[in-house]
């Protein structure tokens, strides 16, 4: 038995009819949204905006313009830069993989929009530092 992933349904065949694809059933799989998205891709995009404030954070910090709030944050980057990356991209990709499974829980739901709610105005201010500081010099 041959399983064939096409667009969102999984196509079961017999090996010998794999081709003629008659005899063939489809299965459709349901992905789970979030906000109309899927929840891996919302789950990526939290890692990667997670990704651009860790190393725009330790950019800033190296270039003494700014401090890190979080003091959690603050007393990992204590450790170091590649600790500090480890455990929060580690910590972002644990509570991704949470918001993945249970993408049909209200509770992940709220995860993933104080997720986005947090991450994305903290990268969009990281950015607009950046090129405030470049315009001024």
């Amino acid at each position: 038995m041959s399983v064939v992933s096409l667009a969102g349904a999984l196509w079961s065949c017999a090996p010998s009819d794999a081709d003629a694809m008659s005899s063939c059933s489809v299965r459709t799989v349901r992905t789970s949204l979030i906000f109309g998205l899927p929840a891996s891709t919302l789950a990526m995009m939290l890692l990667f905006l997670a990704a651009l404030d860790s190393f725009a954070t330790i950019g800033f910090l190296r270039r003494h313009v700014g401090t890190e709030l979080n003091p959690i944050m603050n007393w990992l980057l204590s450790f170091g830069d590649a600790e500090f990356l480890l455990i929060k991209l580690l910590l972002t990709a644990l509570c991704a993989r949470w918001i993945m499974l249970r993408a049909w829980h209200p509770y992940a739901r709220i995860a993933a929009l104080i997720g986005l709610a947090l991450y994305v105005p903290i990268v969009g201010l990281h950015i607009f530092i950046n090129f405030a500081n470049s315009f001024a010099q």
